[in-house]
């Protein structure tokens, strides 16, 4: 059923979302929990996130959830419950860095540069390189679990914007969680960037200013971890092949991670150094007032309190 296209009204109607959907989320949590003892293949694991949602989604409980998918009840209660605790266990991490609550990912972008494709409209950057715009989101252990690649030409807010996460993640994200990123990009209720001076009558207060320091800290673990590859694909010649050799590059990370392979635990004054400077940020015009109020009002209960 969970693969059948006829079914999209049941999706709809009982995981409140259409199979296409199921498909990307799965797909999304399928790659940020190698290690569930329960995540066999990806088709196992659709039906898994489907009965979060259609438990989530209905009043039956744990007993219809079971008999729907045609599981035991307490192999529903397992899945739930472990599904749920995801982001509780990503968000303890990054609080335990910073004591600042409610992070569960740090989003950041690098630049690879790399020889001009045939079809290079669209490749440059603002320095006239033709080059990709790399967006990844890290957790907590610095593991890359979002990555989209995407011409040089298109800016911090506009990868953010066409991008897989960036369209599903407000969807996803629990009560009072969210993501952060520097100024590139645009403040959202699930997206918390740091104060700007011009924003704030040219001057900061200590909560706001402490605030930007601890936000500054936890988004290095983006910002080193994708590292400086401006000169690495410089040979490459096919669009294909860099886009395949940079995703290796982070599937390898990630491993090297698993391993607990001490590289990225030895200090490094180069990659830990915090050289960000917040900058102006012209607000976005596609972004609602409200919603940008609402932004605004989260930003302010997380600084002070």
């Amino acid at each position: 059923m969970l693969q059948d296209p006829g079914c999209d009204l049941w999706f709809r109607k009982n995981l409140r979302c259409i199979q296409k959907s199921l498909i990307q989320l799965a797909s999304y949590l399928f790659a940020i929990m190698p290690n569930n003892k329960y995540r066999l293949t990806k088709r196992t694991f659709q039906k898994e996130v489907a009965i979060l949602l259609y438990f989530l989604g209905s009043c039956g409980g744990y007993r219809e959830t079971a008999s729907v998918f045609g599981v035991s009840k307490s192999w529903a209660i397992t899945i739930v419950h472990l599904l749920s605790e995801l982001w509780e266990r990503i968000e303890k991490g990054f609080s335990r860095k910073q004591e600042i609550s409610g992070i569960v990912g740090a989003v950041d972008r690098t630049i690879i540069q790399f020889c001009r494709p045939e079809e290079y409209e669209g490749f440059y950057n603002r320095n006239g390189d033709p080059s990709l715009n790399i967006q990844a989101v890290c957790d907590h252990h610095q593991r890359f679990y979002a990555v989209d690649v995407h011409p040089g030409s298109y800016s911090d807010r506009k990868i953010w914007k066409c991008s897989q996460f960036g369209q599903l993640i407000s969807k996803l994200l629990p009560t009072g969680c969210y993501i952060i990123g520097d100024t590139g990009y645009t403040l959202l209720p699930w997206l918390i960037t740091p104060y700007l001076y011009h924003e704030e009558k040219g001057s900061l207060n200590q909560c706001q200013k402490s605030f930007n320091f601890k936000h500054s800290s936890h988004v290095w673990l983006s910002n080193a971890h994708l590292g400086d590859s401006r000169s690495t694909f410089m040979n490459e010649t096919s669009l294909k092949t860099t886009v395949n050799h940079v995703m290796t590059c982070f599937v390898l990370h990630n491993i090297l991670i698993d391993y607990e392979d001490n590289l990225f635990s030895t200090p490094d004054s180069n990659r830990f150094r915090n050289t960000e400077v917040y900058g102006e940020d012209n607000i976005d015009n596609d972004t609602s007032k409200a919603l940008r109020a609402n932004a605004k009002e989260k930003e302010t209960i997380i600084a002070f309190v």
